[in-house]
């Protein structure tokens, strides 16, 4: 049995391999988020956040910068994010 389950991962979409989920602010520069992998194991770590922002946005809207954590290994949060 699994602690977490993919659906609860912050992550751009995916079945397998590694998944994470944000906790909390540990201060401006850095979370604390919890991963883990399709074996079950998991833990708690700080990881310094991403903060690229997405260049220009079509809309005129103020970009965002992306919510996940620094050398994530999939697209920004703001490129599958959906309003």
């Amino acid at each position: 049995m699994y602690l977490l389950s993919p659906a609860g991962c912050e992550l751009e979409a995916h079945i397998s391999g590694d998944h994470a989920d944000y906790i909390d602010e540990i201060d401006d520069a850095t979370s604390l988020w919890i991963r883990w992998r399709d074996d079950g194991s998991c833990e708690f770590v700080e990881l310094k956040n991403c903060q690229d922002c997405e260049p220009t946005r079509p809309d005129g809207k103020e970009s965002e910068p992306c919510t996940l954590f620094l050398g994530h290994d999939c697209l920004h949060s703001w490129q599958f994010d959906e309003e």
